[in-house]
């Protein structure tokens, strides 16, 4: 911060700990490049997406590649509360619990500098489930999820489908299919299990797009929804 953003003594900047309180931070001396602050908890608490403190989670069909590098520095970056990483029908990497474990040491890294370079509310979650069916298994029960289609399954729109969810809930899965999408039995698996369809549009996007790209039509009807009005319309 001393070299990059010039900070001297006497500014200040917005600080976040890894529980995700936020504070405003004061410089009083700066020596051999080392900070020293103090701090004053800011009013507020932990910031949530929307009405109530709803959060996102992330569940991520297993991609290919370095592709989970990506999808976690973003989905960080956007706020989401929770990331669970989970193997599916079309997924071609392979991940054991065991390899997870021995990636998470990368994994966690990657997402505390997305939330150091982003502000990020909080630290999100990680989570890697073996199987879409022991995933729904453990997910809370009644909270409310969206998988993300190449077809529009259903005529209900993300803002019906967002108005009238209950703001007690904890929070709100968005599930992205991996390269190929998800099969009928998984579509039917998880419409059994509280998700609903949603469709993004006529074209197709890629495993590390369609998630962010969820991600922030979620957070925008959320924060915004309760302010936004119709128009009178005149004939």
């Amino acid at each position: 911060m001393v070299n990059v953003k010039r900070i001297r003594v006497g500014d200040t900047f917005p600080g976040l700990d890894a529980g995700g309180s936020h504070y405003r931070c004061r410089v009083i001396a700066i020596d051999a490049g080392e900070l020293q602050i103090v701090t004053n908890a800011e009013p507020g608490g932990i910031g949530r997406v929307g009405a109530g403190g709803i959060r996102l989670e992330l569940v991520q069909g297993l991609p290919k590649g370095k592709k989970t590098d990506q999808i976690l520095r973003q989905a960080t970056e956007c706020g989401v509360g929770r990331i669970s990483l989970v193997p599916t029908r079309h997924s071609v990497a392979k991940l054991s619990p065991r390899d997870f474990e021995k990636k998470r040491k990368r994994w966690d890294a990657v997402i505390t500098e997305a939330v150091q370079q982003s502000a990020a509310v909080r630290v999100p979650e990680l989570h890697y489930y073996p199987s879409l069916v022991e995933y729904l298994h453990y997910r809370k029960a009644g909270d409310p999820g969206i998988f993300l289609h190449q077809e529009r399954l259903v005529r209900r729109s993300l803002h019906q489908f967002l108005g009238t969810i209950s703001f007690e809930i904890t929070f709100i899965s968005l599930l992205v299919g991996p390269e190929g999408g998800l099969s009928s039995d998984e579509c039917s698996l998880l419409s059994n299990g509280s998700f609903q369809p949603l469709y993004l549009g006529d074209t197709i996007l890629r495993t590390e797009t369609a998630g962010i790209f969820a991600i922030g039509a979620v957070k925008t009807i959320l924060m915004e929804g309760a302010e936004w009005e119709l128009a009178d319309r005149k004939d």
